[in-house]
C-alpha cells in the first residue's frame, strides 16, 4: 500500500512540476513584452523596429541620427502594416488579392523612398545589393523545398 501511495504521489508531482514551469515561463514572456503564440515569440513592434535599425546601423555603419530616423520609419511601417496577411492570400478573392498586393507595393515603395532619404548613396547601394542576395537565397530555398529537399541539403 505504501508503494502504491508513493508511486501515485510521484506521478502527481511529476505532472504538476512541468505545468508550473510552463506557467512561470509564460508569465516571464508577458512581463518582458513578448507573447507566446503558436510556438513563436511575438515581440513588441517598437522593439522590432529598434532591433532592425540596430542591425542596419552595424551592417552599414550608420550615424546615430540615421539610426533614429530608421527607427521612426520602421515604426511607421509597422503601424501602417497592421493586419497584414493573416491566413495568406488563399481565402481572398482575386479583387481582394489585387488590392492587398497594390497596398503592399505602395508600402514597399514608401519604405524604399524613406531609406533613400536616410541612407547615403553608398549605404543604400549596399542595402539593395544585400536585399537582392537575401531574396535570391530565399528563392533557392523555396525551390529546394518544392523539389523535395526541405533541409536544403544536397
Amino acid at each position: 500500500m505504501k508503494k502504491l501511495f508513493v508511486m501515485v504521489s510521484a506521478l502527481f508531482l511529476m505532472s504538476i512540476v512541468p505545468t508550473q514551469l510552463c506557467a512561470q515561463e509564460n508569465s516571464d514572456n508577458q512581463v518582458s513584452g513578448q507573447v507566446q503564440r503558436k510556438g513563436r515569440v511575438k515581440m513588441d513592434p517598437a522593439k522590432m523596429a529598434e532591433n532592425r535599425a540596430q542591425r542596419m546601423a552595424k551592417e552599414y555603419n550608420l550615424t546615430n541620427e540615421q539610426q533614429q530616423k530608421l527607427v521612426a520609419l520602421f515604426k511607421e511601417e509597422m503601424q501602417n502594416g497592421k493586419g497584414g496577411l493573416r491566413g495568406g492570400f488563399r481565402g481572398m478573392s482575386k479583387e481582394q488579392r489585387d488590392n492587398m498586393q497594390s497596398a503592399m507595393k505602395a508600402q514597399r515603395e514608401k519604405l524604399e523612398t524613406g531609406l533613400k532619404q536616410i541612407l547615403t548613396s553608398e549605404q543604400y547601394a549596399q542595402y539593395t545589393k544585400d536585399v537582392k542576395a537575401r531574396m535570391e537565397k530565399m528563392r533557392e530555398q523555396m525551390q529546394q523545398r518544392r523539389n523535395g529537399n526541405p533541409a536544403g541539403n544536397e
